[in-house]
């Protein structure tokens, strides 16, 4: 009622109602500041402007939070996806973080040739990388900060970041088969040529081998020797095969020398393949 007014208590005194805003309406807004140990407390409303005092009660239940009140602590660092090619871009994630909410993240792209240092403006979760990046490593730093401070968290390097022609050159070293492999009667044994191929970053290598229709015995037709086609997920070093086919097992046998073309193609995520093609021939 008008004139009236409401005050607040609790029953445990380490619990401050405060403040407490009077709207002039008959309603009130009480903020409660918790006290450190998980209890129930019962808050009590008394109009004392009247006679007799007019009271009402409600329960407060606290319980125990684990994290609350406590700074942030990275359980698993950030880490990096994506191709280390000159032109595409790289995306980071925060990594896994405990403490008390709310948490914010911030990131900072840093080039390392070797000693790292931040990069001028690249303070997002993703980066394109820049001719500036060529030959050096990548790594991103997250700051986690919530109301009792800031920790960083570090990925793992990535690269070297290569150009496209660097690239190019990788796809023609895996184009065709080297050393003793390379014999009509090792590749019949094993069937086809085994190799490792360092991957640029998140690509799919395809390779095939034909026999060219003017081969002799071709007859004009174009004939599927041997393919390839791996994937990675990531930068890393990995052992593919170049796998014959029936058709191509089938011409090779009892073939003293032949002439094969293969062709090639790196694909890599964000951006256009990059492709290749040589000749090259066998021998017993």
């Amino acid at each position: 009622m008008p004139g009236e007014h409401v005050a607040f208590t609790a029953s445990d005194g380490g619990i401050h109602v405060r403040p407490v805003s009077d709207h002039g309406n008959g309603t009130y807004t009480a903020t409660l500041t918790s006290s450190t140990t998980p209890h129930t407390v019962t808050i009590s409303a008394t109009d004392s402007s009247v006679s007799p005092n007019t009271s009402g009660q409600a329960t407060l239940t606290q319980t125990a939070c684990p994290s609350c009140g406590t700074r942030v602590s990275n359980t698993t660092p950030p880490a990096i996806s994506g191709s280390w090619e000159v032109g595409h871009s790289l995306s980071a994630t925060q990594g896994t973080w405990s403490g008390a909410a709310t948490i914010s993240y911030a990131y900072q792209w840093q080039r390392c040739k070797p000693r790292c240092a931040n990069i001028a403006g690249a303070k997002r979760s993703s980066y394109k990388l820049a001719t500036a990046d060529k030959g050096a490593k990548l790594q991103v730093v997250v700051t986690a900060t919530n109301s009792k401070g800031s920790v960083k968290a570090i990925s793992k390097q990535v690269g070297p970041v290569l150009t496209a022609n660097q690239v190019q050159a990788l796809l023609m070293a895996a184009l065709m088969p080297h050393g003793n492999a390379a014999r009509i009667g090792a590749l019949l044994k094993a069937g086809g040529y085994g190799f490792s191929f360092s991957s640029p970053g998140t690509a799919r290598l395809v390779i095939s081998w034909y026999r060219p229709g003017n081969a002799p015995g071709a007859n004009g037709k174009r004939l599927l020797v041997a393919t390839l086609s791996a994937s990675f997920q990531t930068a890393r070093t990995g052992n593919v095969k170049i796998v014959l086919t029936p058709k191509g097992r089938q011409a090779l046998k009892g073939a003293k020398h032949v002439t094969l073309t293969a062709q090639g193609a790196v694909y890599l995520a964000g951006g256009a393949p990059i492709s290749a093609t040589r000749s090259f021939t066998l021998t017993r």
